[in-house]
């Protein structure tokens, strides 16, 4: 933020590296507020979950979400031309991810779990198209009706409150206990830009030999 205030001309340089000798804040030591570590959702909450979600389509995208270890934004931006569907595992590469803007290669696999949810709607399009694979209202993504759904349901169902980011974390410690933590890294990471195109290719492939035990 600073940089960015020293190219606008709204602070000096000074204050900018100033601002860098400034020691981050201490766990148990201030009284900012303090956050936990992301736990993952059991599966057996999910599923008490799910059925008290209104919305098939909203339903179907937690599905995908816990099956392929994505982000919600890596759903909710889906495209039919971004999943190459030639191959036993698929392979989705996301036209816009988190971080992107730092030059990264987003490459996930989509194996049969994910993929007998996704027929359903790829059925409905040419491969080629840069529509979206779950429509959207008004063309808009609507997170935070995502988030009210799953937060309605869960008290329906009598469940502890989750969040669609702890399918993420649940599906990294199902890789963990199966296989190991680099395996895990290939599912949930990004490979750099600035390595070779090999390199993003073999964690994929790490990735899919997960995908395929898995399911």
């Amino acid at each position: 933020m600073f940089a960015w205030g020293v190219e606008e001309e709204i602070v000096s340089a000074d204050v900018a590296g100033a601002i860098k000798l400034v020691q981050d804040l201490q766990m148990g030591k201030t009284t900012a507020k303090e956050y936990n570590n992301i736990a993952p959702v059991a599966d057996e909450i999910l599923e008490k979950t799910l059925p008290h979600i209104e919305s098939e389509q909203t339903r179907d995208m937690v599905r995908v979400l816990r099956y392929i270890g994505g982000r919600l934004q890596d759903v909710h931006n889906m495209r039919f031309c971004d999943i190459d569907r030639s191959v036993e595992i698929w392979r989705y590469i996301p036209f816009t991810h988190k971080t992107k803007k730092l030059g990264k290669i987003c490459l996930q696999p989509i194996a049969s779990k994910a993929q007998a949810v996704l027929k359903n709607y790829l059925d409905r399009e040419e491969p080629a198209s840069k529509q979206f694979v779950f429509p959207r209202t008004d063309g808009k993504c609507h997170e935070r009706q995502y988030y009210e759904a799953i937060t309605k349901a869960c008290v329906k169902a009598g469940v502890p409150h989750w969040r669609p980011n702890q399918l993420r974390h649940a599906a990294a410690k199902e890789v963990r206990d199966k296989f190991d933590l680099d395996h895990a890294q290939a599912v949930l990471g990004h490979a750099s830009a600035r390595m070779t195109e090999h390199y993003a290719e073999v964690s994929f492939e790490k990735a899919a030999k997960v995908a395929r035990e898995i399911g």
